[in-house]
């Protein structure tokens, strides 16, 4: 097995590395190097790809006659593109007092990381004496190939409900994101005119999501993971907003005829037509001079299952004005927005209107 090995025996550390690892402020001159204690670090291969797993082992060495107390000695190993603290054992970690090197004696310890984000592994081991502050730290790196590979997928809007792609169903312009677990550089593209997309990411794990730009179609909780072995074709299935034209409305009045401030009742009979529940189906109407405007509906928010029908009836007094039409009528939508409803129209006859007759010689 190939190794990239790096040692140091005495290497001054700067001012504010120290004042991290002491948790205190940062000194303005280097301070002098722990004596006696021999560093190497060695990495398990001499190069890596992306999402490799690396394996590092730090060995540390008293070489002095006297042993070496009050030793802390920490790793910062990358992993998955962060960085991460780990002390080299238990008793040499950073939160203790430091522990005890004897006299000719060697430690190993092995780390491990992944080779997530970036072109390079870099990592350091520190080794810190107290009380007197003395420290030594080694710096090491390996380099990283990337390797990119592609997601696709297709985004469309399953109008028939067979949860398959069919003809027209294909969501073109639609934004796609991939964003990485591990690191902040988001990758994104647009759907064709066939609903198809495709990303050049990096073989890492990722979530891939659809944007919801538009009420139309949505996404919710569509999240797929990518990980870094590969993946089939993506597909990803729109919910249709609710749609009024599914919606079929038969309504008239109960009565035929209306005195001018009577009540006069609408019955209106909606049937949904779709192969999904019609929720949230409201009844809207448009008044005017001899229109009925506020009508009294005793249900509102109502839920229509698949092929279900539902009776709507309101109630409103009929407009003194409609006496000169001779008929009071009534225009009102169902669904589940003024924009997004059936319309539908009813009349009744409002007798008593007086009129003139001319006749000509």
């Amino acid at each position: 097995m190939s190794t990239r090995l790096f040692r140091l025996g005495a290497l001054a550390v700067s001012a504010a590395l120290t004042g991290l690892l002491l948790g205190g402020a940062a000194a303005a001159e280097p301070v002098a190097t722990v004596p006696n204690l021999d560093v190497t670090a060695t990495f398990d291969r001499e190069s890596y790809r992306t999402a490799d797993v690396y394996k590092l082992t730090v060995t540390i060495r008293n070489t002095g006659a006297e042993p070496l107390t009050g030793l802390v000695v920490v790793v910062n190993t990358p992993e998955n593109g962060w960085g991460g603290i780990e002390p080299f054992a238990a008793e040499f970690a950073n939160s203790g007092p430091g522990g005890t090197l004897a006299a000719g004696e060697t430690r190993r310890a092995e780390f491990f990381g992944n080779a997530y984000v970036g072109t390079r592994i870099n990592t350091s081991v520190t080794a810190l004496q107290r009380p007197a502050n003395k420290a030594t730290v080694l710096r090491f790196t390996a380099p990283v190939t990337e390797v990119r590979g592609t997601v696709s997928g297709r985004v469309f809007a399953d109008r028939n409900f067979n949860g398959a792609f069919d003809d027209g169903e294909a969501v073109a312009g639609r934004t796609v994101l991939a964003n990485p677990t591990y690191g902040s550089t988001a990758a994104q593209t647009t759907t064709d005119a066939d609903g198809r997309f495709s990303l050049d990411l990096l073989i890492i794990e990722h979530w891939i999501q659809v944007v919801n730009d538009s009420p139309l179609i949505t996404f919710e909780g569509q999240e797929v993971e990518v990980s870094e072995t590969g993946n089939p074709e993506l597909a990803f299935l729109g919910e249709l907003a609710p749609d009024s034209s599914t919606l079929d409305v038969e309504m008239s009045f109960t009565q035929s005829t209306y005195a001018p401030g009577a009540e006069a009742s609408l019955h209106a009979v909606v049937t949904n037509q779709d192969r999904r529940p019609a929720t949230g189906v409201q009844a809207f109407c448009e008044g005017g001079s001899f229109y009925l405007g506020a009508v009294e509906w005793r249900s509102r928010d109502v839920t229509i299952a698949p092929g279900g029908t539902f009776t709507f009836v309101g109630t409103a007094t009929v407009p003194g004005t409609a006496v000169s039409e001779g008929e009071v009528r009534a225009k009102c939508g169902f669904g589940f927005d003024r924009q997004n409803s059936t319309w539908a129209y009813a009349s009744a006859s409002v007798p008593g209107g007086t009129g003139a007759l001319h006749v000509t010689p």
